[in-house]
């Protein structure tokens, strides 16, 4: 599954997944309120993938981070509260 860290933290995130087959990532973040403040999209991955996240410039506050990989024929998303704090 996906694995965010350190969380709670200071806006800096690291997130990993386990890519069984090709794939189009996107990540999406949303505040408390449901609007977007972050989104992005990296196409053709597979295997073990990394990103780094830096969201400091995001206020103090629980946000929601959703990742989508989308396989073509199977769409896999999870769903997790990430805390910036500092």
């Amino acid at each position: 599954g996906l694995s965010i860290y350190p969380n709670p933290s200071n806006g800096s995130f690291s997130l990993q997944y386990q890519l069984d087959k090709s794939a189009t990532v996107k990540i999406e973040i949303y505040d408390a309120l449901g609007k977007l403040v972050f989104s992005e999209a990296q196409q053709n991955l597979f295997g073990a993938f990394r990103r780094d996240l830096n969201l400091i410039s995001l206020q103090n506050g629980v946000y929601f981070l959703r990742f989508i990989a989308d396989h073509g024929n199977e769409i896999a998303t999870s769903t997790q509260p990430i805390t910036i704090n500092r």
